[in-house]
């Protein structure tokens, strides 16, 4: 109703989030912009909840993305365009609590790695969990909001924007500061969803995903937490969105095109996701273990997101990405 901007399924989302003691956060739904994204991101704990939590999603990820199931897309990058560099400075934004900035600081290729967020509690998960690794001397992490952050002109060889750009509102001053950043003829690495702005699915992706739920037992449906058994995916409300993190899929629509007016793509490779990102919303922990069974109904749910997507009739919504920033830049 109102081109969406209350869903139906807003009101169950909300009685759940009362019944798990969210009244506080509800009562600051109503706080400025930056107040409202800080909070949404104070967690530094990721129940397995989403398909990222999925082992064999997360292969199939290094599949599309690599070629090689066991090939890290940290690791393919490191050896495709990093190796024989001298040791390089690498800017990160968006890090969250650093699993992404470690995997790359292990790959050998950097002498520093600046990475920013704007979750004082993540940071701080974060350079705990560099100094546990022994990477401390690598990673360098900082509570900032990249918008107004002051950064060296030509400071970094390597821009690292994983599950990051699609949090950034207005995006194109933001592209335009990392651009300066970074030294020309240097690379940006970008993985993140650019599907539908404020995840507005389209009614193509429901009916697949509600398809694939009416296959999937009864006992791979219940929720995480309230146990209630998943039979629809919804459009979310476009006033939930910003009432709950303001900065969630903000620009995601525009990332791919901004992207490529300030640098030359070198390759980009979709995975998917079109599906599967809805699909295992809230459900992904009965998909955890590798039993011939549950092995079977995550073939079947890849096997229709691949056809999907070969036939044309969806779109990628999650893409890898390799760009150079031009040499005169």
């Amino acid at each position: 109703m109102f081109d969406n901007l209350i869903s139906l399924d807003d009101a169950r989302r909300l009685a759940e989030k009362l019944r798990q003691g969210y009244a506080r956060r509800l009562l600051g739904a109503f706080s400025r912009t930056d107040a409202r994204t800080a909070a949404a991101w104070r967690h530094t704990g990721h129940p397995p909840k989403h398909w990222g939590s999925i082992p064999a999603v997360r292969r199939r990820w290094n599949r599309l993305v690599t070629g090689d199931a066991d090939l890290e897309p940290a690791d393919y990058v490191a050896q495709t365009y990093l190796a024989g560099r001298a040791p390089l400075a690498g800017l990160a934004v968006g890090c969250g609590t650093g699993a992404n900035e470690r995997r790359w600081a292990a790959t050998g290729a950097f002498a520093r790695i600046d990475a920013y967020d704007l979750s004082a509690p993540r940071i701080a998960a974060a350079r705990r969990a560099a100094a546990e690794a022994g990477l401390g001397a690598v990673l360098h992490f900082e509570a900032a909001d990249v918008r107004s952050l002051a950064l060296p002109r030509h400071g970094y060889d390597v821009l690292l924007a994983e599950n990051a750009l699609h949090h950034f509102t207005p995006l194109e001053p933001v592209l335009d500061r990392l651009a300066a950043a970074l030294r020309p003829g240097g690379l940006v690495v970008v993985r993140d969803f650019v599907g539908p702005a404020r995840f507005q699915w389209t009614d193509r992706q429901l009916e697949a995903v509600a398809g694939l739920l009416r296959v999937l037992p009864a006992a791979y449906r219940q929720r995480w937490r309230s146990g209630t058994v998943k039979t629809r995916h919804f459009r979310p409300g476009r006033l939930a969105m910003r009432l709950s993190d303001p900065s969630e899929a903000a620009e995601s629509d525009r990332i791919r095109p901004l992207l490529r007016a300030r640098f030359r793509p070198v390759e980009e490779r979709p995975f998917g996701g079109t599906v599967l990102h809805l699909l295992f919303d809230d459900i992904a922990h009965h998909f955890l273990d590798d039993t011939a069974e549950t092995r079977r109904w995550l073939d079947l749910c890849f096997a229709a997101e691949d056809a999907l997507l070969a036939s044309g009739e969806l779109p990628s919504d999650f893409v890898f990405a390799v760009y150079r920033k031009p040499a005169g830049g």
